[in-house]
């Protein structure tokens, strides 16, 4: 069996679920021109929780 050498990328985009680009939802309208390109794959994946760099601060526990 032969191998064949490649090179791939890994490209992340970080959006809300209502950020849009125009009346579609940003992420399908990415993955969508994904697949009009040609690139081989694409994942959508839903966070749940996070944080940036505009979030509020929220104190933790510190237990006593």
């Amino acid at each position: 069996m032969i191998m064949e050498k490649s090179s791939h990328s890994v490209m992340r985009v970080y959006a809300g679920t209502t950020d849009r680009l125009g009346s579609q939802l940003l992420y399908e309208a990415i993955v969508y021109r994904a697949r009009e390109e040609g690139i081989s794959g694409a994942t959508v994946y839903r966070g749940v929780m996070g944080t940036d760099s505009a979030a509020i601060s929220i104190p933790q526990n510190s237990g006593s």
